[in-house]
């Protein structure tokens, strides 16, 4: 094969893997559209996303991963792979129907899917930290499932707070499961604010709770 020929292969080989990125990232994409369930059933305004969902939770592994004695690079990945298998799955919650056998079920299907376009070590990756995250054993797993309990009462607080709706049902269905320190504290002083406010009759954000996204005028 002439040196012409090579580099005419590697190219197109080159487009190949970028297009398979692309086709990737598209679905991916999905999750920025994706409100999740919780919030629609509920019927608050502009719900959040599974996008938004994911990033904050990111954001609070990154910041409190320290704290927590975990892996930081760990329990961020982890953060940002956990729900992705919903671009294709949709967010299944425990109203839906579905048995938590089935959703993993489907969301291990889905995942596979997702990841067929990316290179075998990149794809494993994502895949591992799936299965690390559903079987909950790991010290980054437990740290990472009390953010997800904790963004969804946090954002909870800021729905009540910002648009006067009464979500008890999600600080109800997350009593007694966190199963981390960091988890716990933080998600009881969330609590010990949440009844101030509700005490003081406070039902609009203030300074400390920040308005809903989108609700501001910028």
């Amino acid at each position: 094969m002439t040196g012409h020929n090579i580099k005419a292969k590697m190219a197109a080989n080159s487009l190949e893997e970028h297009r398979k990125l692309l086709d990737f990232f598209r679905i991916v994409g999905k999750l920025k559209h994706l409100k999740r369930t919780g919030w629609v059933r509920c019927d608050v305004t502009e719900p959040e996303t599974v996008a938004g969902h994911m990033y904050r939770m990111s954001i609070m592994a990154m910041v409190a991963a320290g704290r927590a004695h975990v892996d930081q690079t760990r329990a961020v990945k982890m953060a940002l792979v956990h729900d992705l298998a919903e671009a294709l799955a949709g967010d299944i919650t425990p109203h839906c129907g579905v048995s938590d056998g089935d959703k993993h079920a489907r969301e291990l299907a889905a995942l596979e899917t997702m990841v067929q376009p990316l290179d075998d070590r990149v794809a494993s990756e994502i895949m591992a930290l799936f299965v690390e995250y559903e079987s909950n054993q790991t010290a980054e797993a437990r740290f990472v499932h009390d953010l997800d309990k904790l963004d969804m009462i946090l954002q909870a607080d800021e729905y009540e707070a910002a648009q006067g709706r009464d979500l008890q049902q999600f600080f109800d269905s997350t009593r007694e499961v966190f199963r981390t320190e960091e988890g716990q504290g933080m998600a009881a002083v969330l609590r010990r604010q949440r009844d101030e406010r509700r005490r003081t009759g406070d039902g609009g954000a203030t300074a400390e709770t920040p308005a809903a996204p989108g609700t501001n005028a910028d």
